[in-house]
C-alpha cells in the first residue's frame, strides 16, 4: 500500500472528493483503523507508565 496518494495533488477535486477517493480502496480504512487503535493503545501505556 502506498502512503503517497496522487489524488491529493489534483486541484480539480474538492477536499471531500479527495477523501472519498482515498477511502475507496478496501485496505485504506482497515489500515487507518489499525493505526488509530495502535496509537490509542500506545497512549494508554504512556499515561499508565508516566
Amino acid at each position: 500500500m502506498h502512503i503517497h496518494a496522487p489524488m491529493f495533488f489534483d486541484a480539480s477535486l474538492s477536499f471531500s472528493e479527495k477523501i472519498a477517493q482515498w477511502r475507496s480502496p478496501p485496505g485504506v480504512s482497515l489500515q487507518f483503523m489499525t493505526t488509530m487503535i495502535m496509537m490509542s493503545l500506545l497512549a494508554v501505556v504512556v499515561v499508565s507508565v508516566g
